[in-house]
């Protein structure tokens, strides 16, 4: 959980960059990118938490990606992520998207349903379960080591693995 985390941490840029890979997503104009408060504590007495809140930004925040590891099935998690984009679009006035990292087939599937709520609305999450993960080239990897070591790691039996991550590892 906290390695793919640190994933996210470290290259600021992978949240957008596997967003618009993957999902297709297209994000306005942004000079930079910050890690900001991830506490989604509210006045009410229940803590809530994401595990990384990334904020695009052009100034004011033009965009927000909260980044949520799933290595399991946590049926709470269908009532709480919608409070989450929630609070995030309230806090920073900006469009948010939550990007659900699920190394399991299984907990992908289940975490990419729609959640119901609001008199029908649903709330649809960009899930990268391991088919969505891209297999990076050796040299793709060894410019991003961040994506090399995801792909990896959700890919370990694919024939490019061993080059992937032997390019991960040098200078």
């Amino acid at each position: 959980h906290e390695v793919l985390i640190e994933l996210f941490r470290v290259r600021m840029t992978m949240a957008p960059e596997m967003m618009h890979r993957v999902f297709h997503a297209e994000f306005p104009d942004y000079t930079s990118i910050e890690i900001t408060d991830s506490n989604l504590v509210e006045i009410v007495a229940t803590e809530a938490r994401a595990d990384l809140v990334l904020l695009l930004k052009d100034e004011l925040p033009v965009y927000a990606i909260i980044v949520e590891v799933q290595l399991a099935r946590d049926p709470r998690k269908r009532f709480t992520w919608p409070p989450y984009a929630a609070t995030i679009r309230a806090r920073y006035e900006c469009p948010v998207d939550l990007l659900s990292v699920c190394p399991e087939s299984s907990v992908a599937r289940w975490a990419a349903q729609p959640i119901e709520f609001l008199s029908g609305q649903t709330l649809a999450l960009s899930v990268l379960g391991p088919e969505r993960v891209p297999e990076p080239t050796a040299e793709e990897a060894r410019q991003v080591p961040e994506l090399g070591l995801l792909s990896t790691m959700a890919h370990p039996a694919a024939p490019a693995a061993p080059a992937i991550a032997l390019s991960v590892q040098e200078p």
